[in-house]
């Protein structure tokens, strides 16, 4: 009888659970063999294949034609009128001004993993022997999901800093203030969600002064907060650039230091923002202030800063979006005010596709110094760009 009811389950493997039931009391080794390939199964899915972790890869981009001019006039003493001086430049050209290629995947569903490569950047050491990464390396990082809003990345990584206006990628930005620039860092940073809507990072990564004994890191955080469906969303960063300087004539260093002789002071330098963005109809309206502070090698100078008041309009109607931005920015050297520097531009976008992620823009930007003190008091030196070009990423 054992036989035909072994017969029957090889036969027809859909018979109702009563007789597995039965089989599995009759004979235990035999019932214990049957459902092993549906214990198999269910586990499947958690196993990952090599299929996996294979990277996505996107490539982003930007074509401009371009034509700049800049200028420079001077008003001597006495003089009602400005007089032009004589290094006027004018240039016309096609450019690439960004293109890169961007590649993404996962491990497992808790690490990830990202590389990012700039064709128009140069492959020598960006912070030369620091972390032996050439300039055109952005990102070079893995994210392990500690929690569901807690996150640790490790390797070379944007570093979060500045206002609103250090969000959009190059590839969409037309004009920059004086406290504003990029910096990518080899380090680790901690990331963690509140509510979905609230950001917290914090960051320790290389300084950045190219130096092989480097003594001290980088260090500092920032907030992103979302309030009233984006009506108040606020935006903060603060971070530390410590590092030891060698005094004029001073002796050469040997191995990494703890305690600093007569040759070596301690300097730091701060980067400090604040802003709000406001989400308002199809409005988008960012206002940010942002301050770089560097510390004096001489404690008898003052520190010098770089102070920037930033606010950008940008207006979505359809497939256009122009939007207008100006900046306000002081030079101060030693507590002594340098120069006061604008920033602007205006630009028109427009996406024929919402579903392509290809757009044309067309824009003026311009720049102005004006130098108060020292060999320069007194020039005026503008800048202006007309661009006319394309972008997209596939």
């Amino acid at each position: 009888m054992m036989k035909k009811l072994v017969g029957g389950l090889l036969i027809c493997p859909l018979l109702s659970s009563s007789i597995a039931l039965a089989a599995e009391t009759i004979t235990p080794a035999i019932a214990t063999s049957v459902p092993t390939a549906t214990v198999t199964a269910a586990a499947t899915p958690t196993t990952t294949t090599p299929n996996s972790i294979l990277p996505k890869i996107k490539m982003d981009w930007r074509f401009d034609l371009i034509k700049e001019q800049n200028q420079a006039s001077t008003r001597g003493v006495g003089l009602k009128e400005t007089e032009k001086a004589n290094d006027e430049g004018k240039d016309i050209r096609f450019t690439i001004p960004y293109i890169r290629f961007d590649l993404s995947g996962k491990f497992n569903d808790y690490t990830s993993y990202r590389l990012k490569f700039r064709l128009n950047k140069s492959t020598g050491l960006s912070i030369p022997n620091v972390d032996d990464t050439g300039e055109a390396l952005d990102y070079a990082y893995v994210d392990q999901k500690i929690t569901k809003d807690l996150s640790v990345r490790i390797g070379k990584q944007v570093l979060y800093h500045g206002g609103w206006e250090s969000f959009p990628s190059s590839r969409d930005s037309y004009s920059y203030s004086l406290a504003s620039f990029s910096a990518y860092r080899t380090g680790v940073g901690a990331f963690y969600k509140l509510f979905d809507k609230q950001k917290f990072n914090l960051q320790v990564t290389n300084n950045g002064h190219g130096e092989y004994n480097q003594q001290r890191l980088l260090y500092g955080g920032g907030y992103e907060g979302y309030f009233f469906d984006g009506l108040v969303a606020p935006i903060i960063s603060y971070h530390v650039d410590p590092r030891t300087a060698q005094k004029s004539g001073g002796s050469t260093p040997g191995k990494d230091r703890t305690v600093l002789d007569s040759d070596w002071i301690a300097t730091k330098t701060e980067y400090f923002a604040i802003g709000n963005r406001s989400n308002f109809m199809n409005f988008t309206l960012d206002i940010d202030y942002l301050l770089n502070r560097f510390g004096s090698q001489d404690k008898s100078k003052n520190d010098s800063d770089d102070s920037s008041y930033v606010s950008t309009l940008a207006y979505q109607y359809e497939s256009f979006r122009p939007q207008v931005k100006f900046a306000y920015s002081r030079d101060e050297e030693n507590g002594v005010k340098y120069a006061n520097r604008y920033d602007w531009h205006t630009v028109l976008e427009f996406s024929p596709d919402p579903k392509a992620d290809l757009r044309y823009h067309v824009g003026w930007s311009g720049q102005k110094f004006k130098y108060l003190v020292g060999s320069n008091k007194g020039i005026t030196q503008l800048n202006q760009s007309y661009i006319l070009g394309m972008a997209g990423s596939f």
